[in-house]
């Protein structure tokens, strides 16, 4: 998957930071948003956007041999902190039947297991990279796409001697991809949690998005060509200081171009209480965000 390399930059360096300290708030209700805390909101929209490019790629996502959907290796995170999840390791992860009974692809319904009896990597310093959980993907029918259930997949990374993670990325829940040679349709309905120390950060995503092709056909197996893709759902961001219960919406699609491998253009807002935070690319992977009160 192309895009994998620095799919989660600005999402785990959103989450280090603590989603930001302009917050003061404890309880279960959601603060509102303000010009002082656009940038974060921002910063969070712009990585989900991201996340949903990620996942919107016209290919089976491959699990043999590692973590390679969310993780990139040798990602620094924040403060000179590197994560690298275990790469090809034997029998990580253990698969299940991969029987493809019409040939496009896509397992009838196969499962990955990831144990940490299987899928630790020490390094030569005495750390730790450690994936767990599993993940299913399973045949829609005649339908080109997939289906896709997440369940506690999560990598940790434990310095030497630790036995707490310093380090933690954990995923739930499903998506579903559809597509033609015109246009990819993802159903979206998973949280994203990232821990760093004693910081946490959670990414609630019920989301539909859509990609259409500008730039040629979409080809099953091949990067995406130019396109446009739209953001439309419910989003919670929360973190030890703050929580936002979002709506997200494009007010003009991302631009994606192939070359820059991200978007260039387009507008995402996200509504909540007091106002919406309005991000727009402006260049391949720039982007500012401005707070437009009710």
């Amino acid at each position: 998957m192309r895009n994998t390399p620095r799919l989660l930059a600005a999402a785990l360096l959103l989450g280090a930071a603590g989603l930001g300290a302009c917050s003061d708030s404890s309880g279960p209700s959601n603060d509102p948003l303000t010009a002082r805390n656009a940038q974060s909101v921002g910063s969070a929209a712009a990585s989900t956007a991201d996340l949903a490019l990620a996942a919107i790629q016209p290919a089976v996502p491959s699990f043999t041999g590692g973590f390679p959907l969310f993780f990139a290796n040798g990602r620094s995170i924040a403060g000179g902190l590197t994560f690298s999840p275990p790469g090809v390791i034997p029998d990580c992860p253990a698969a299940s039947d991969q029987t493809d009974t019409d040939g496009d692809g896509v397992p009838d319904n196969a499962t990955w297991t990831f144990s940490a009896a299987n899928c630790t990597e020490t390094d030569i310093e005495g750390n730790r990279n450690v994936v767990t959980g599993t993940v299913v993907i399973s045949d829609p029918g005649l339908t080109a796409g997939y289906d896709l259930h997440l369940n506690d997949l999560t990598g940790s990374y434990y310095p030497n001697g630790e036995t707490a993670p310093l380090l933690q990325l954990a995923l739930n829940g499903d998506w579903a991809l559809r597509g033609t040679s015109e246009s990819l349709l993802l159903d979206q309905a998973y949280d994203f949690a990232l821990t760093v120390q004693d910081e946490r950060v959670t990414l609630a995503n019920d989301l539909d998005v859509s990609f259409d092709a500008t730039g040629g056909p979409i080809a099953w197996g091949a990067p995406l060509p130019d396109g446009t893709l739209s953001i439309a759902g419910d989003w919670l961001v929360a973190s030890s200081r703050e929580r936002y219960h979002l709506t997200l919406a494009t007010l003009q699609p991302l631009v994606y171009d192939d070359a820059c491998g991200g978007f260039i253009g387009g507008v995402l807002q996200a509504t909540g209480d007091g106002g919406e935070v309005q991000t727009t690319w402006t260049a391949c992977g720039v982007h500012t965000s401005v707070f437009v009160p009710n």
